[in-house]
């Protein structure tokens, strides 16, 4: 009787959590589309609404923003695993969330990383920048969303791939 029981509980508490691995894969895969659709709405009115600054950027002040937005980029797709590593060493906060919403919170925080690329070719746009600065800015937030990939959820079932 007990060990009937026990084996059809382990059984609802795997579909609970590849149910919660699912929904939380698709949340995440509509809100990199959003992240995408909202990058192409900036680069749409980046082109469509003229800076009206007075004096151009300084180019130093130009290649310090456009390197800090680089960097994002960078924190971005490094940020998840340093997130893991620390998590492991750390058991305390940790041990609050599930392995699900650490996973979560790492893939919204790496498309937030990207999005900020787009946001400082917005702001290089309205303080008159050379062009090249905001356009390269653009691309490498546009294709780092679209080439990230978040890879599965803990406790999701098979390797969903790239979104």
């Amino acid at each position: 009787m007990f060990a009937g029981s026990s084996i059809s509980n382990r059984r609802q508490v795997k579909n609970v959590m590849g149910s919660t691995a699912k929904a939380a894969q698709r949340l995440v895969q509509t809100l990199k589309f959003s992240f995408i659709v909202a990058g192409a709405l900036f680069v749409f009115v980046t082109y469509k609404v003229p800076a009206k600054g007075q004096h151009p950027a300084d180019p130093t002040m130009a290649l310090v923003i456009s390197l800090i937005a680089l960097a994002d980029v960078a924190i971005g797709f490094l940020a998840p695993q340093f997130l893991v590593r620390s998590n492991r060493s750390s058991s305390g906060a940790s041990s609050l969330q599930t392995p699900t919403q650490q996973w979560f919170a790492r893939c919204v925080l790496s498309l937030a990383f990207f999005q900020s690329c787009n946001l400082f070719a917005v702001v290089l746009h309205f303080v008159h920048a050379n062009s090249s600065f905001v356009e390269v800015l653009f691309a490498v937030g546009m294709l780092s969303m679209i080439v990230w990939s978040p890879g599965t959820p803990p406790g999701g079932e098979g390797g969903a791939g790239a979104i």
